[in-house]
């Protein structure tokens, strides 16, 4: 223990808030992710500085010593709590302290302790990784930094600029029994709370319920369990060497902007923590960091076979499937995972599909090639004018903004950031024109999850329902406009009119109840199924595995509020499509009246869906061609030359807004990702 006269002691007897939580460590092992969850309890005062340092007064660095003998600037950051019950502060590296617990003691008997482990190899390589990043490791390879550590000891092939020097130690920070059982000494087991990071990753709510236990605050507040502290690369690596070899540290650098943001007066907190993660984000690129090497991982793994064994005594918890070959690992059966015979068979089908949707595209084009007069084609440009032009790709703009305004309503996250959403719905669209067999679909879902941190559910299940939402607003107005031009039935057009309304509220309602129905569906339609099919049960599996993901896709969007907004937005979308395509169809020289135009159109719209092609080509021109010719009187080669005129222009609008997108997500700063190895995977 520190003498009586220890400052620490001293200090405990400030009026100023003090913190009487701790989070110690160790460094990436999700420390970031829990300070910044806990930030979001109303019972929680947690300073926007995170790693003050405070205590640990045998750590070597320059990082360290910012706070050092400094207690009214340590203090000052928690002069902004406001009655709040517990009061934290974190710092990964009091863990590998051998005074730290000491000093905290005498600072706060009481204090309750949390400490963070993972992996030791896993840890090691991924403060490698971030030291890189920071700046504080100049050796490019993982294993030779491991072997410069007794070089180190010596004082040699340390950076200048290194403002960790302590944590260069790799093996050394890492016997975490000799460090847990340190706090244990010192606190006693009850006010100290060990976290291993696989069931923080695997179980975040779990695990933070458990730590608001363990403080003893309201365990029922949401939190948004998003990635916080993932690996990241410099832009500009050249920069960053030129900087550090003048012996200036760039990690000082940001730790005062952030100080002068939690505690600075001159603008408002939002301002200045924005005003830091802006200078952070130009200067950082997220990128999942290289796999170390199976063969290096398994030897450095059972080199720490002993202090994992150690670990695992004192926490009474078997961790030894941290060195185990994986050979030796137990594996969870995996009873819902395809079989040789099942993906066989999948890839069969799907090269069935899309040999017939070669067949079919390349026969419609060939029909369709041979019908238009190319030689009249400028001719029928040349009859739009430049502000048609203009006019259709502002509609055209329109359309993809409705677009991701829908899908952020789907996606039920309300800071889910528009810059980036924006841009994703452009380059999707482009790609879904582009790409054959809808794998362009596949690009919304790959984008959110890289950029925004999203679940693979989350992308399927927006995509899904502005898909269906779309589709049914398509085919309810095709079915009037239809109606309602077919001179056959203007008798009883006031009639069809309540018939396609009663329709539309029909589909509606089963769009919304559509989960229940399909499995109320199910329960009705498998057991004869399964007698009639005998012992060649794989179509019934099939139908069964995609009914109940259909359901469960049409579950996500069973909510009335964000049901109503996307289709009322839906409605948007249909009418900017619309408008886009009137102004072509106008300045062609098509006259029909408002139902007529709303025929061909839809007609032109719903073909996009059918899917048996290649992009769309062939089936949307014959689609235009059947629509100008049954309902606007056209002969047969100029409406199969405006099928490919209007296609050609989306392809062109997708393309130049797609192309704006894709350098509009490369130029913003990339939300993390839950690919990343340091958060957790929630």
């Amino acid at each position: 223990m520190t003498s009586e006269a220890s400052p620490f002691r001293a200090l405990a007897g400030a009026d100023e808030p003090k913190p009487n939580f701790f989070i110690v460590g160790a460094p990436k092992c999700g420390t970031t992710s829990l300070h910044e969850y806990l930030q979001h309890h109303p019972d929680v005062y947690m300073p926007y500085y995170k790693e003050p340092h405070f205590f640990g007064s045998d750590l070597d660095g320059s990082r360290f010593r910012q706070f050092r003998d400094k207690p009214e600037k340590y203090l000052k950051l928690f002069r902004d709590v406001r009655g709040e019950k517990r009061i934290g502060e974190s710092s990964p590296w009091y863990l590998a302290s051998e005074r730290a617990a000491c000093e905290i003691h005498e600072f706060n008997p009481q204090a309750k302790i949390i400490i963070m482990l993972r992996n030791p190899v896993d840890m090691m390589y991924s403060m490698w990784s971030q030291f890189r990043y920071s700046g504080n490791e100049q050796i490019e390879d993982f294993e030779e930094a491991l072997a410069a550590e007794a070089e180190r000891r010596a004082g040699k092939r340390i950076r200048r600029a290194a403002h960790c020097i302590t944590g260069l130690y790799y093996r050394r920070m890492t016997r975490f029994a000799e460090q847990v059982e340190r706090y244990y000494d010192v606190f006693g087991k009850d006010q100290v709370m060990v976290i291993i990071f696989d069931d923080f990753r695997a179980d975040t709510p779990g695990v933070y319920r458990a730590v608001l236990d363990f403080l003893g605050l309201d365990t029922s507040v949401k939190v948004d369990f998003g990635v916080r502290n993932p690996n990241k690369e410099v832009r500009l690596a050249w920069l960053q060497k030129l900087i550090v070899s003048t012996g200036f540290s760039l990690m000082l650098l940001k730790d005062r902007l952030t100080y002068l943001a939690t505690t600075s007066r001159l603008m408002p907190y939002s301002y200045r923590t924005r005003a830091v993660e802006g200078v952070i984000s130009a200067y950082t690129r997220y990128e999942r960091r290289s796999p170390l090497l199976p063969e290096t991982h398994q030897r450095l793994a059972a080199e720490a076979a002993e202090e994992i064994d150690a670990l695992s005594a004192l926490l009474n918890r078997d961790l030894s499937h941290w060195y185990k070959p994986s050979s030796d690992r137990p594996r969870p059966a995996s009873a819902g995972s395809p079989t040789a015979a099942t993906r066989k068979s999948k890839r069969r089908r799907q090269f069935i599909v899309r040999a017939i949707s070669i067949l079919v595209t390349v026969a419609l084009l060939a029909v369709l090639v041979g019908e238009v007069k190319w030689d009249e084609f400028d001719q029928l440009l040349g009859r739009v004018p430049a502000l048609s032009w203009a006019g259709a790709l502002l509609a055209y703009l329109a359309l993809n903004l409705f677009r991701a305004l829908r899908f952020r309503v789907l996606l039920d996250k309300d800071n889910t950031p528009w810059r980036l959403l924006a841009p994703i719905t452009l380059y999707h669209n482009f790609l879904v024109r582009a790409l054959p067999f809808k794998l362009g679909e596949l690009s919304y879902i790959a984008l959110l999850r890289s950029r925004l941190n999203y679940s693979m559910e989350e992308g399927l299940s927006s995509l899904f329902g502005a898909r269906i939402l779309e589709l049914l607003i398509i085919v309810m107005v095709f079915a009037a406009g239809v109606l309602t031009t077919a001179e056959a039935l203007a008798a009883q057009h006031d009639q069809l009119l309540f018939v396609i309304i009663v329709t539309f509220l029909l589909s509606v309602c089963a769009l919304y109840f559509g989960g229940a129905i399909i499995r109320a569906l199910r329960g009705a339609l498998l057991p004869p199924l399964r007698r009639l099919a005998g012992r060649k049960r794989d179509l019934v599996t099939i139908i069964e595995t995609r009914s109940l993901h259909l359901a469960g896709e049409l579950d996500r969007i069973r909510q009335p509020r964000l049901f109503l907004t996307a289709l009322f937005i839906s409605c948007f979308t249909y009418s900017s499509s619309f408008l886009t395509n009137y102004i072509l169809l106008r300045a062609l020289g098509v006259t029909l009246d408002l139902s007529g135009m709303i025929a061909i159109i839809s007609i032109g719209m719903f073909a996009s869906a059918f899917p048996l092609n290649v992009s769309g080509f062939g089936v949307v021109e014959v689609a235009w061609r059947f629509g100008l010719v049954q309902f606007a009187g056209w002969n047969e080669s100029d409406a199969t030359a405006t099928g490919f005129l209007l296609h050609g222009f989306q392809l062109f609008a997708a393309a130049a807004y797609g192309l704006a997108g894709h350098l509009m997500i490369h130029l913003s700063p990339r939300m993390p990702t839950s690919q990343d190895e340091d958060p957790p995977a929630n």
